[in-house]
């Protein structure tokens, strides 16, 4: 469907940028996850990428589910970090 620039209102901008935001946010998590050591790294995108549960990810990697369950949120400490580096304050 195709219309006029001029027919864009003031709420479709918002949501054009909250989903340009999203984006950036999910690809700038991605490659974060991708920067990872393996051990984080495979169980963030066990997680992420391929919606597994912690049990699922201790099954698949063979470890104890409080490891699966200590790297995953040591990893997302380590995302969160980096946002603030950045400056990033959402």
């Amino acid at each position: 469907m195709f219309f006029s620039i001029n027919e864009i209102t003031e709420e479709d901008n918002k949501c054009i940028l909250t989903e340009i935001e999203k984006n950036d946010i999910v690809n700038r998590v991605k490659q974060y996850i991708s920067n990872m050591e393996p051990k984080y790294r495979d169980v963030l995108s066990f997680y992420f990428i391929y919606d597994m549960t912690f049990k699922e990810i201790s099954d698949q990697m063979q470890i104890p589910l409080s490891t699966v369950q200590t790297r995953f949120y040591k990893g997302k400490e380590m995302i969160i970090e980096k946002f603030k580096e950045e400056g990033y304050d959402g």
